[in-house]
């Protein structure tokens, strides 16, 4: 039987039974409307992806299906909610006015919206449109145009509302995504005439249907071209998103028979004293504890900057930030996929890295990294790697643009209690350990290989998923302040002002952060067993270590990159050698993670360039660690925000030198906290201390792009210790 049949039908028992018919006609009405609104809701949902997808964003499939599931939702609520307000109208009424009061609503609230959505991309690039078309009265009073020309369309096509308000909707949903693209001087105008032009084309397809079958596959057929042709004109104007790297290895000779593989693991912002390892106060890194067993343990290894992007280019070069010239202020800003702000000094190609040396070597070199914000390829880390995977899981880089993915993630979190978990930009330590094993399933044919791995668990925003998330206790609940811009908004008042920052706070926020450690070791111990499985894990080096710490109050300071002071610089180095050579050893010598560089190329049989860095287990160079820039997160420190630091150790001591001048001594044995500042109290250490490091300063240089590097330097009077006991 046909809608118009069908219609009649309702019309005839209205009048034969006019309550029956009432009724009949009510219950349609919303059935009808709550179609409506999921329809506009998930539709919308799905524009809005092709435009973050075709902006340079990345979106995954999961977190569009979860974004329009909590929006067809609401939308399904919100139409029975406006049933029910509008009831009495509705029963007041019937025949044609019934069926278009709920769809008029629907449609000008779903065109006023999404109309609101994109007038951030359209105004700027049309002045015009932008001052009439892209007025919010002008999608109100359009909106109604467009849904009372639907219902004409409709009742000239025998009363096929569904079918014909279906393809209104396609075309409101079409040409609001192709305005996007389009942009200039016809943006505006597309988005306001495309769904006249879309109901006009599509309205006749239905009209001489009878087939109640066939009008809805004509209607659906008219929703998948304008979806087709919105990817087709997104797919040539856009930007497009960026997928793994993958380049042709560089091979300049064979390896020898038998070569180790090599693994290294990096936890980002794992603070060494919150390990098993160091003792802590709980089983945050049962797994590691365990590597350690077959592994050598250098318990007093430090970073080169309690910053990520220097640390890992010191580490893949084997020089100090100074030599390298990558690093990153603490200044606020946005790295977006396709280009990093000034702000940030990226690894200089010059600066030949550990990927590149190895794969010259006949390695194969993968990367897998969770911080897609400071180890890009924009930022010259992904130099040597065959294949390297930088993605982020869920970041929208596009300012004003769909707002609605942010406030349904941030809601849909909240209503599961996530803990902040789907917000969380970052792939989480299971999808790396997964995306690790099928590389290496796939790679493992014989050729010894590279993979670097790095986990942003301990990261903030600290968002440890349950049961990861009670390591201090069942009652310990989630503050939804340790979230991404909360947070950053916290750290920044707790750092002017010194308040904020209770007890209680801090107890949730040290629980996440070390729940967070204890998922990452998780995984990384799924990964160890893998190799095992698969009979690589005695042929491999493997390295675990951290990239920096994190403070949490101490000194006045919150997260990193803002100080280097032990919180901020301490980090585990844990080496597993092949067949476990050195297993158990405990060396307590002051290291760097510069000198995994050098052991790596050592192990493996590689020759080592003229770089600062040496085999740990063999280091005689001095310690030293480097400060850029504070930046805006340590306002509260009195100390100017571009004052540089450079830190060199020697024995016990450890020596601040400040281009401001304002330098700092510590003795670390009896003041591991550095509360006391002994500069003036030790003028011969001071003194000592100060010509060694601006003697090195003078020797090394600024980096210069494009310049060799200076070959290891030895400051005078300085030396290395083995003299500070781990931590029990």
């Amino acid at each position: 039987m046909s809608q118009a049949d069908t219609n009649s039908r309702i019309d005839t028992v209205a009048v034969a039974n006019p309550a029956e018919g009432r009724k009949a006609g009510v219950v349609g009405s919303l059935a009808q409307a709550v179609f409506y609104a999921a329809l506009f809701a998930s539709g919308a949902i799905a524009v809005d992806g092709v435009l973050l997808r075709f902006s340079g964003s990345f979106l995954t499939l999961g977190t569009a299906a979860t974004v329009a599931a909590f929006w067809a939702s609401v939308a399904v609520l919100a139409a029975a909610g406006l049933w029910i307000v509008l009831l009495p109208a509705i029963l007041l009424t019937r025949g044609t006015v019934r069926r278009v009061i709920l769809p008029t609503v629907v449609i000008t609230a779903g065109f006023s919206i999404h109309t609101a959505i994109v007038r951030t991309i359209l105004a700027a690039n049309d002045p015009i449109g932008g001052a009439i078309i892209l007025h919010p009265a002008f999608g109100v009073v359009w909106g109604v145009v467009l849904a009372l020309a639907a219902a004409f369309v409709a009742k000239r096509a025998g009363g096929r509302y569904i079918a014909v308000y279906s393809i209104a909707i396609a075309g409101i949903l079409f040409s609001s995504g192709v305005s996007a693209f389009v942009g200039h001087d016809a943006g505006a105008f597309i988005l306001a005439f495309g769904p006249v032009l879309v109901l006009a084309l599509g309205g006749p397809l239905v009209e001489h249907i009878r087939s109640g079958f066939a009008r809805a596959a004509a209607a659906i057929a008219v929703i998948a071209v304008c979806g087709g042709a919105l990817y087709g004109v997104a797919y040539v104007r856009g930007e497009h998103p960026l997928g793994p790297v993958m380049r042709p290895l560089a091979v300049t000779k064979t390896p020898a028979p038998g070569s180790p593989n090599v693994v290294i693991i990096v936890v980002d912002t794992m603070r060494a004293s919150h390990t098993s390892l160091y003792g802590y106060k709980y089983p945050t890194t049962p797994n590691l504890k365990e590597l350690a067993a077959d592994s050598r343990f250098f318990p007093n290894a430090v970073t080169v900057d309690s910053c990520t992007l220097p640390a890992h280019s010191s580490m893949f070069t084997g020089m100090l930030p100074r030599e390298h010239g990558a690093h990153a202020s603490g200044m606020v800003s946005t790295v977006t996929m396709e280009r990093a702000r000034d702000y940030i000094a990226p690894l200089d190609p010059s600066r030949t890295t550990l990927a590149t040396y190895l794969a010259r070597g006949g390695y194969n070199t993968a990367g897998i990294v969770s911080n897609y914000a400071r180890l890009c390829r924009q930022l010259g880390l992904s130099q040597g790697f065959s294949y390297y995977y930088d993605l982020p899981r869920f970041l929208l880089f596009s300012p004003g643009l769909a707002p609605a993915y942010k406030y349904a993630m941030e809601q849909v979190d909240t209503l599961f209690g996530c803990n902040g978990w789907l917000v969380k930009g970052t792939w989480h330590a299971e999808d790396v350990t997964s995306k690790a094993e099928s590389w290496v399933r796939d790679n493992a044919d014989g050729t010894p290989f590279f993979l670097f791995l790095n986990y942003m668990e301990a990261h903030h925003p600290y968002s440890a998923p349950g049961p990861y998330s009670r390591m201090d206790g069942e009652g310990i609940a989630y503050n939804p302040v340790m979230r991404l811009t909360p947070w950053l908004s916290f750290i920044r008042q707790y750092q002017r002002t010194g308040k904020g920052l209770d007890d209680n706070l801090l107890r949730q926020i040290e629980n996440q952060y070390d729940g967070g450690i204890a998922y990452a070791d998780h995984w990384m111990g799924e990964l160890i067993r893998n190799l095992k499985a698969n009979g690589l894990y005695d042929n491999t080096l493997i390295i675990v270590t951290s990239d920096h710490g994190e403070f949490f109050g101490e000194h006045g300071m919150l997260t990193h990159s803002v100080e280097i002071y032990e919180e901020g610089v301490e980090i585990p180095i844990i080496v597993k050698y092949p067949h476990s050579a050195h297993g158990g050893e405990v060396r307590r010598e002051r290291v760097s993670i510069m000198d995994i560089f050098a052991t790596v190329l050592d192990v493996t049989g590689q020759p080592i360039p003229p770089v600062t860095s040496q085999p740990l287990g063999k280091v005689t160079h001095p310690i030293m660690v480097e400060n850029y820039n504070q930046g805006v997160m340590a306002l509260r420190s009195n100390k100017p925000q571009k004052r540089v630091e450079t830190v060199i150790y020697d024995g016990d001591y450890k020596y601040i030198h400040a281009s401001t001048g304002a330098n700092e001594l510590y003795d670390l044995r009896n003041d591991p906290r550095e509360a006391s500042n002994l500069v003036k109290d030790r003028p011969e250490i001071s003194g000592r201390l100060e010509k060694a490091t601006t003697d090195w300063l003078a020797r090394t240089g600024a980096f210069v792009p494009g310049k060799p590097a200076v070959g290891p330097a030895e400051p005078e009077g300085a030396g290395t210790s083995a003299d500070r006991d781990m931590i029990d």
